[in-house]
């Protein structure tokens, strides 16, 4: 079985890194791709810096924001994950979480 998140960013700051953090915790998720919505605080290019090496870290920056839906269709339509993950930067998982959903 295959994961695979999509964190649509504006300006979420630390809560974007606790978010992401989390994830690459769990041994289920394939990847976290964190979709920037022309956020001005620099959080998602900050989290590409920390993550540079992590292979299933993710990102893709709009110009503009482009709104929630189709920042995730963007992604969702060429997953080949079995299954998608589609969390606000705000929600942070409990350890385990995904292995019990």
């Amino acid at each position: 079985m295959t994961v695979a998140a999509i964190i649509v960013n504006y300006n979420a700051g630390e809560t974007l890194r606790q978010c992401v953090d989390v994830l690459l915790k769990s041994e289920i998720l394939t990847t976290v791709t964190v979709v920037d919505n022309a956020s001005s605080d620099r959080s998602a290019e900050n989290l590409q810096d920390i993550y540079s090496d992590e292979k299933r870290a993710e990102f893709q920056f709009n110009l503009e924001n482009v709104g929630f839906a189709p920042a995730v269709n963007s992604v969702a339509r060429v997953s080949k994950a079995d299954w998608l993950l589609i969390l606000n930067p705000d929600c942070i998982l409990e350890p385990g979480t995904l292995g019990r959903l």
